[in-house]
């Protein structure tokens, strides 16, 4: 007596083949914001830019003078298109702007001074993206 055994594993290769196949493509799918800048414009005046693919969405500003949590609960502007211009009144020091898009992670940016004199650590380069595809931490400082 004779299995149709070609029918039984051949779903079975289907299968194995998806799941080898499947990681290699979303890795390659670009999702979130990337590669964030910010400038100083003009007098509390920021351009924000960034590279999003278009079902992020539209990105919520916020303005911190944190880089690990948003100190605001107003929100600053929906950014629609890129460049934006902030304008940021009444904060003094480094201000981070926290990025939230309607889908996929916040991100946040600043302007990237480079005081060595005087640095305590090089974490003030924050925010740029490593060779491993995460992101090195921001400084917080007390």
């Amino acid at each position: 007596m004779k299995f149709p055994v070609r029918f039984r594993v051949a779903p079975l290769l289907l299968t194995a083949s998806v799941a080898l196949v499947l990681p290699i493509v979303s890795s390659l799918v670009t999702t979130g914001i990337e590669n964030p800048t910010c400038e100083l414009f003009g007098p509390g005046v920021y351009r924000i830019d960034y590279q999003a693919p278009p079902d992020v969405g539209p990105v919520e500003v916020f303005a911190s003078s944190r880089p690990d949590q948003i100190d605001s609960e107003k929100q600053l502007l929906t950014i629609h298109k890129t460049p934006a211009d902030v304008n940021v009144t009444g904060r003094s020091g480094r201000v981070y702007f926290h990025l939230k898009p309607a889908s996929g992670k916040t991100r946040v940016v600043s302007i990237h001074r480079l005081p060595l004199e005087g640095a305590k650590n090089l974490r003030d380069l924050g925010g740029y993206r490593t060779s491993h595809g995460r992101y090195v931490r921001w400084a917080i400082r007390s």
